[in-house]
Parts: structure tokens; C-alpha cells; sequence
């Protein structure tokens, strides 16, 4: 049987395709499981470990993933946009302390949030666009994107 083929076992295929997308081995364990089924996180952890060390699993999580990863290359963010990527990295900071609000996250934590956001709108307004007619011009996408360090 082909990776690039659905593995027989439907809960298996779910456990493959959430691990590809990114789940931690419990989240992705738990989601192929019946609602009130889900296990402990380290239980979980477990079971979705010995999951994965099948060969036709991790064979399918590997070609998951770089089916993934050539979707993600051909997506709308140009490498050479570096002004595109920081709005879009904006826009998530923005939601994600919209949500820890929401949720009522402790005022230190939405605190360092917001001056991540802001630190990061700051150093969004001192870059210049720039113009890049090929994609090959990586190293000045790099270095624009390096002036970024709000999330490091």
C-alpha cells in the first residue's frame, strides 16, 4: 500500500492527518477518539506514540506532511513580501490577544501580549515595501524578516 493512499483504518488515517497538520501526539490520538472516549493527556501521549511508530502511520504522516509543506509553498505569502508576511503575523497576534481576553487570561499574561503586539506594529512601520521582481531574492526577504524579533 502507497503512503500517497488512505491508510485502511479510518481512526489511524484521522491520527495521521491531525499529526501532519501539527497535533501533539495526545491531541491527535484523542481527536480519532469517540466523544467521552478521549484518554489522559499522558495516556494519550502513549497511545498516539505507539501509533506512530507503526511503519504505514509514520509513512503516511511523512507524506502528509510534505503534501502540506508544497500546498504551503505555493500559497498566497510571496518570499518576497516580507511586508505581507509581517501584516499576516499581525493579524495573529491581534486574534491571539483577542482570545486570551476573552477567555480572561490574567492581565500579566495579556499584558506581555499586547507588548509583543505592539513592539511588533512598531517594527512592522519602520520597514520600507519593497520591490522584488523574482523570487530568488531571499537574502534581503531574510534580512527584512530578521528585524522582526518580537516572537523570539
Amino acid at each position: 500500500m502507497s503512503s500517497a493512499e488512505p491508510l485502511e483504518n479510518p481512526k489511524w488515517e484521522l491520527f495521521a492527518q491531525r499529526r501532519a497538520n501539527g497535533a501533539t501526539l495526545a491531541d491527535a490520538w484523542n481527536a480519532r477518539s469517540e466523544p467521552g472516549e478521549e484518554l489522559a493527556n499522558a495516556q494519550a501521549r502513549s497511545s498516539g506514540s505507539r501509533c506512530e511508530a507503526r511503519e504505514e502511520v509514520a509513512a503516511r504522516i511523512a507524506f502528509l506532511r510534505s503534501e502540506i509543506g508544497e500546498q504551503r509553498v505555493s500559497e498566497h505569502i510571496q518570499l518576497a513580501d516580507p511586508i505581507s508576511i509581517m501584516v499576516k503575523v499581525s493579524d495573529v497576534l491581534k486574534a491571539t490577544y483577542e482570545a486570551a481576553n476573552t477567555i480572561g487570561a490574567p492581565e500579566g499574561k495579556l499584558s506581555k501580549i499586547r507588548a509583543c503586539w505592539s513592539a511588533h506594529v512598531a517594527r512592522m512601520a519602520k520597514m520600507k515595501p519593497m520591490t522584488v521582481n523574482k523570487v530568488e531574492a531571499d537574502a534581503p526577504t531574510l534580512f527584512h524578516l530578521k528585524e522582526c524579533k518580537c516572537l523570539t
